[in-house]
């Protein structure tokens, strides 16, 4: 049930979002009615950060002042100690580099109901609307 009630919010979230955020930085939603393989363990998107004046963390900032928990999710994995201490920097995998820069996770778990998503989408709109360059 857990599992259907998060597919529902994160679908929800994609109906939502199209008009804040490009569509190609939302998650993929997968093909219509098959929730066979994505557990939506989190909802993701990806910031416009080169058309907007905030940076993710003001954003997420921001977000907070809207009553609303943002997180960062993952790191660019070759910047970690681990695989740095084997002579990966940064620079090396840009496009891994940008989505782990520009990725933020919007609240998502089973007490959360469609209105609570649609108070999320409302205030990540506003708060996008005002960074715009």
């Amino acid at each position: 049930g857990f599992c259907q009630h998060r597919a529902k919010l994160a679908h929800h979230y994609l109906s939502l979002l199209k008009t804040v955020v490009d569509e190609a930085l939302l998650p993929h939603a997968g093909d219509s009615g098959d929730e066979a393989g994505h557990s939506w363990n989190m909802f993701a998107i990806r910031l416009p950060l080169d058309r907007l004046t905030l940076s993710r963390a003001e954003i997420m900032d921001a977000m907070k002042a809207h009553g609303v928990a943002t997180s960062v999710s993952y790191e660019s994995p070759h910047l970690t100690s681990l695989f740095r201490k084997q002579g990966w920097s940064e620079g090396d995998l840009p496009n891994t580099e940008l989505i782990a820069d520009t990725t933020l996770t919007l609240p998502l778990h089973p007490g959360l109901n469609l209105a609570d998503v649609g108070y999320v989408c409302d205030s990540l709109a506003s708060v996008l609307e005002k960074a715009r360059r």
